[in-house]
């Protein structure tokens, strides 16, 4: 049912009655399912995060002026919520946890070959001009990206998904051995694939993220590599300190095409995303609670709070932080539920990271590498909530939270076949 929504879900305003008739048989399901099992859905350590992140919706959509825009984030917030809800009563063995890793990997090649096809590629390395070239266009003028995906919003997804897919060249499989090795292909090719296209997006804050990710992946399996990871970054610390951290931002954060700063999809300089950043904090301020409704910061910061470095008719998009950006939508309360929900994912893949009788350590690792890509890329860039590519981030919650429950299952089974053992013996 929720494949089926999908489509109507990530662009409603294409086919409007299609829009409310997927929100209503995904209500209608879900209140079957209520009354049948009697309770609203499997539970969860989320249980409580999603609970408060869900009630902040209704109140950022009634504080929205704007619900044009507001409307498809909506029901991508809805899709994104519903797929983790979804995969995480679905599945209840090891063997279902491998096939939501594979329908994760399977969504975000989706997502790496429709944004492949609907992307405004970025002018910012004539190097790679002929490879953007050659690139076809066949999906560009879709509804709510008329002007073709953001490269950056692209690379935010790929990033989700780059760790697992590496994860899986080391991840021991069960089986035949020729199982292994097709695995081990398999991730191997959609890592160099996926590599290639986040190269190509030229986005600077993911390469930083996906640094992040990997040398979080690393220092989690590795012990000895823990001391070259503590060298690098004190490497990193001494040139921050000798160039100065505005020097080196002001470098990484460069407009290389100046023409770029009027156009709908562009660069943004360091002092334009601190100016964005100082907007968003006035924003908050004002409307703590409620935030500026869902979506409407793009809209609202040209009215309340005026840009004088990015031109009137470049879109923002959003606020260039994850977390402001979760506060504009959803208000403080949001903020701190999608902390929690984070977090408490995190805890979970490192607790499964550490374990070395869990046979999905490395899946772990791997998710735990993309949450950590992700946020680090969301210091100065984001995927909005309800966005279009934030499925893929859902489903990443979604195997973190199967990481801990089942592994708690696992070890509770073992622990009661172990005891019922010495009662026998007994």
């Amino acid at each position: 049912m929720v494949s089926l929504a999908a489509p109507f879900l990530l662009f409603p305003t294409f086919q409007r009655r299609g829009t409310v008739t997927a929100l209503a048989a995904l209500i209608l399901v879900w209140m079957f399912r209520w009354l049948v099992t009697g309770r609203p859905g499997a539970p969860t350590p989320l249980d409580v995060s999603l609970l408060v992140l869900s009630l902040t919706i209704p109140i950022a959509v009634w504080a929205s002026a704007l619900p044009e825009v507001t409307l498809p984030k909506l029901t991508g917030l809805i899709l994104g919520l519903a797929v983790l809800r979804l995969t995480t009563a679905a599945v209840r063995t090891r063997r279902g946890l491998t096939g939501a890793t594979a329908a994760f990997l399977v969504v975000g090649l989706g997502v790496a070959i429709f944004g492949a096809l609907a992307t405004a590629w970025p002018d910012k390395w004539r190097a790679v001009e002929f490879l953007l070239n050659a690139l076809p266009q066949w999906l560009q003028g879709l509804p709510g990206a008329e002007a073709g995906i953001n490269p950056n919003e692209l690379a935010g997804a790929l990033i989700m998904v780059i760790p697992v897919s590496l994860a899986m060249l080391v991840a021991p499989t069960a089986g035949h051995p020729w199982r292994g090795w097709a695995v081990r292909l398999l991730g191997l090719f959609l890592s160099l694939f996926l590599g290639v296209l986040l190269f190509l997006t030229q986005s600077r804050s993911a390469w930083i993220g996906l640094a992040v990710g990997l040398a979080t992946m690393i220092g989690l399996r590795w012990r000895w590599a823990r001391i070259l990871l503590a060298g690098a970054l004190a490497a990193v610390v001494l040139i921050l300190w000798r160039l100065g951290p505005e020097s080196v931002m002001q470098r990484l954060f460069q407009v290389v095409n100046q023409s770029e700063i009027g156009g709908l999809v562009g660069t943004v300089s360091l002092e334009g995303r601190m100016e964005i950043w100082n907007r968003a904090l006035y924003a908050i301020q004002d409307f703590p609670f409620t935030g500026t409704g869902l979506g409407t910061f793009r809209q609202v910061v040209r009215v309340l709070y005026p840009l004088f470095l990015i031109g009137p008719d470049f879109d923002i998009g959003h606020a260039h932080n994850v977390f402001l950006q979760v506060a504009l939508d959803l208000g403080l309360p949001g903020l701190i539920a999608y902390l929690a929900l984070v977090g408490t994912a995190g805890w979970f893949c490192w607790r499964a990271a550490q374990s070395a009788r869990s046979p999905d350590r490395w899946l772990a690792v791997g998710v735990l590498g993309s949450l950590a890509a992700f946020h680090t890329y969301g210091m100065t860039d984001a995927i909005a909530l309800g966005a279009k590519p934030g499925v893929v981030f859902w489903l990443l919650v979604a195997l973190a939270v199967l990481l801990g429950t089942i592994g708690q299952r696992a070890e509770t089974d073992s622990h009661e076949t172990m005891t019922s053992a010495e009662a026998a013996d007994g």
